[in-house]
């Protein structure tokens, strides 16, 4: 049985909460998507969050002295409760990097590599997470800004179907620009991480 510091107990039950919020935020934004597609990316997501806390719980039940937290964050509603739909997934992104902040920064103080494999797994997959939400956020709020024709029948009082109308909608319909979040037990998953963080920056020593 490995035998856990109490500093590093505590920080993965945190972190352990941490991931069972984000289960209960993905679960309101699935069901609250109205496109399938984007229903799906929110399943997947959700499906790398559940892994996370099964590890995490796994882990810490296998740890001498260690006693596993039955909490969940509290950051949930004010997340979901967010009067618009881009500031749900901006404050969820911005969840997201916060617990890659907490992760990166106890990492240097475990010896484990298992730990250290578990949390570079976590760190990881909300890393992409928060990414695709940033940028999804972005696309629905540009969406918002769009001028539709406020010409109206005199007849009927409803708005004409013009050409312009239809090219906007078909604007608001298109997926974001990126792919959708996708599971990563897949034999290429390290080279479109490692491509990923070449953009965004190196992945820290400490992993």
């Amino acid at each position: 049985m490995t035998l856990l510091e109490t500093e590093t107990i505590d920080g993965l039950n945190v972190l352990l909460e941490d991931q069972r919020a984000s289960v209960e935020i993905l679960l309101a934004l699935a069901n609250g998507a109205t496109e399938r597609a984007e229903r799906e990316v929110f399943q997947a997501m959700g499906g790398e969050a559940v892994l996370g806390c099964c590890v995490l719980r796994e882990y810490l039940d296998g740890a001498e002295g260690a006693s596993v937290s039955w909490r969940v964050n509290g950051i949930v509603f004010p997340i979901v409760g967010q009067e618009t739909y881009d500031e749900r997934l901006r404050a969820y992104a911005t969840f997201l990097k916060d617990i890659c902040d907490r992760v990166e920064g106890f990492v240097p103080d475990i010896p484990d590599v298992a730990v250290r494999q578990i949390l570079r797994d976590i760190y990881t997959a909300n890393l992409l997470a928060a990414r695709w939400c940033s940028q999804r956020a972005e696309v629905f709020a540009e969406s918002r800004t769009m001028e539709f024709s406020k010409t109206r029948s005199l007849i009927t009082g409803v708005t004409p179907i013009t050409e312009e109308m239809e090219l906007e909608r078909a604007a608001l319909t298109q997926e974001p620009e990126t792919a959708p979040f996708a599971r990563p037990h897949r034999p290429d998953r390290a080279a479109e991480e490692a491509e990923y963080l070449g953009e965004q920056g190196e992945m820290p020593d400490t992993f």
